[in-house]
């Protein structure tokens, strides 16, 4: 979903050749990718590549959508994990990295942790930073993602030593396909405690394609909460979240 990359969950049969027109439709270079679902609470594992070396900086619970168009909901940070799960998961990005060319920058590692331990979903090397991943570190970590990382790849150590630690979270507002009606209730979701932002950038007239694709999804808008702990700041952003009201209509062109 992020980029030019699409999923679709697939649980039919029936679904796979749908699945596959809309996947050759999406992709650069005409090839899909089929894989079986790993099971277990997601987790997003932000780092830098300095030389052969994976240094990471922390560990977000991320929590995707429902259907078969599964997208981050969610993400909530420091990670409610145990000691062990917390350990399993960084060597789990040891053994990725071990995998991987030498290099220097940021990656994301996204992993399912089951009962029977870790499964990469997804790693990411792009030199780009999600824009609501650069909020949300930034303002519990007080680390810039982006400049960070350019940092690295000119040579400079990665920085593990965020200047503050705090609970913080963003939650995506969520609509339905379609034009938009009418946009309330955002000021009143910007007062809720602990709320630190609430960006909506829809507009009465505007067209929501498709709820699934990054783009739109980024247009509707999402709240970003600090909190005493992820807990405390992912309620706070859901809260916000909730508040906002996108109304939409079906599009009749």
């Amino acid at each position: 979903g992020a980029g030019p990359s699409w999923c679709m969950r697939v649980d039919h049969a029936a679904d796979l050749s749908l699945a596959y027109r809309k996947g050759t439709k999406r992709s650069a270079d005409g090839r899909v990718l089929l894989q079986p679902v790993a099971a277990g609470d997601l987790f997003r594992v932000i780092g830098f590549k300095a030389g052969r070396d994976f240094v990471a900086v922390d560990i977000l619970r991320e929590a995707l959508s429902e259907g078969v168009y599964a997208m981050a909901r969610s993400y909530s940070f420091p990670a409610d994990l145990s000691g062990l799960d917390y350990m399993a998961l960084l060597r789990a990005t040891q053994k990725v990295n071990a995998a991987l060319p030498r290099g220097f920058g940021m990656i994301e590692m996204v992993m399912a942790l089951s009962p029977e331990g870790p499964a990469l979903i997804e790693l990411c090397t792009a030199p780009g930073v999600d824009s609501v991943l650069r909020e949300v570190v930034r303002l519990g970590l007080g680390i810039d993602l982006l400049a960070a990382a350019m940092e690295v790849a000119l040579g400079a150590a990665p920085r593990v030593n965020p200047p503050r630690y705090a609970g913080a979270a963003a939650a995506w507002i969520e609509a339905h396909a379609g034009r938009v009606q009418s946009v309330a209730r955002v000021e009143e979701a910007r007062a809720l405690p602990g709320v630190r932002q609430v960006v909506v950038q829809v507009r009465p007239g505007d067209t929501i394609r498709h709820v699934a694709d990054w783009p739109d999804r980024n247009r509707l808008g999402y709240a970003l909460a600090l909190g005493a702990t992820a807990a405390a700041a992912l309620e706070a952003a859901r809260k916000a979240q909730q508040r906002v009201d996108v109304i939409t209509c079906a599009a009749m062109d």
